[in-house]
This record gives structure tokens, sequence and C-alpha cells, in this order.
């Protein structure tokens, strides 16, 4: 298993998390994985994965193209979007154990943002946008990720307000499972062995308190 979450890839400004997937991973080429058919963003993110240099980008999977087979050199990905469709348009089309299928077999696989909050533990913390932190909590069973990362992350950390951010730390304060928050241009990664990294200034948040910083 090899997995990198990110808070906003492939946009500009994650230069760092690119050069990860080339360098270290050796990664060629990008199989594009989106919970519903859209042309124009894929065309997006596919410029900017040649942008920083990788020699294809293609969509998989019902929404795009009907083909699931994925060549030696290629990683996984999720964009973002929001998790909770996601994961119905996965489970629509029986992708979801085709995915964890992938990651268990070793599969390297990079997501953003909702398709980062996807592979965890549990995607409440998108809730929390919206929802009383009572009600998230009382809820929370209902709403478990895919489990391929004994984590949960909150996307995009740079972006959200400080009262949002202390009902992210009430949250933390009552959950089992470590809380990697990611801004823009960062990202986490799950290797076959050994803890959690960072790469760029993600930060774990551990029942209630703000803890390691990346580098």
């Amino acid at each position: 298993m090899h997995v990198i979450l990110t808070s906003s890839f492939p946009i500009p400004g994650n230069e760092a998390v690119a050069a990860y997937l080339r360098e270290a991973l050796g990664a060629a080429s990008i199989a594009w994985l989106a919970p519903h058919a859209d042309a124009s963003r894929f065309e997006e993110c596919r410029a900017q994965f040649l942008t920083y240099g990788f020699d294809s980008v293609r969509p998989v999977g019902r929404s795009l193209e009907p083909k699931l087979s994925l060549g030696a050199t290629e990683t996984l990905h999720l964009p973002g979007g929001s998790p909770l469709e996601f994961y119905e348009a996965l489970e629509n089309e029986h992708l979801s154990s085709w995915l964890k299928t992938q990651v268990s077999g070793g599969r390297a696989v990079i997501a953003a943002s909702g398709g980062a909050m996807l592979l965890t533990e549990n995607v409440s913390l998108f809730r929390l946008l919206d929802n009383p932190l009572g009600t998230v909590i009382a809820e929370r069973a209902k709403y478990r990720g895919l489990g391929c990362l004994e984590i949960e992350v909150l996307p995009h950390f740079d972006r959200h307000s400080a009262e949002f951010l202390d009902r992210v730390r009430q949250y933390s304060e009552q959950v089992e499972h470590d809380i990697w928050c990611i801004p823009d241009g960062a990202a986490v990664v799950q290797g076959p062995t050994g803890p959690v990294v960072a790469i760029g200034n993600a930060i774990v948040l551990r029942r209630g308190s703000f803890g390691d910083q990346g580098a």
C-alpha cells in the first residue's frame, strides 16, 4: 500500500507532491477515477498533470470510461468533491471493493480533498461544515469511509476559520483516530511500513491537541 492524501492536487502549488510521486514512487502516468462524468474537469486535471511531467493521464471507471484495468506504472488519482457523493457513486457503480483491492494490493493512490477523506476511517469532518458538533458526533458511525488508512483528514486546513477549527479540535477530543490537517500544497503519505509522514506543513491533531508538523 502506498497512499498519498492531499488537499488540492493537482492544481499549481503542489510541486513537492508531484515530485514525490515521480521521484520517490516512480509514477509515470495517472489513472483518474472521479465520482461523476466531468469532461472539462478531467481536461483541466490532465493539463496540470502533464505540466508536472507525467507521461499520460486517462479516465477510468464508469464515469467516463468503462475500463478498470490499470497499467503497471499508473497511479490511481481520486479528485476532490463531496466524499458523501463520491462514496454513493462508488457504491452505485460497484467500485468500492475494487478500489479497496487496488489499495491493499499495492497500487499507488493519490487522492485530493473529498477523495482523500473517502479513503480514511470516517468522513464526518465534512459534515461538520454544515451540522452542529453534537449531531456529527452522534451520527458519526453512519459516515464511515473506506478505511484504507486508520486516520481522518481535514483538507484545506489553511482556508478554514478559527471558529471552525475549534470545532474540529473539539471533535478530535471524542474520536480515537488521529486527524491530519492538510493545507493546500501539502500531503500525508502512508507507505507499506512505518507511520504516516507529511510532505509540507501538514499537522496532526490528536485528542484535542495539535502535534507534529511536516517539513
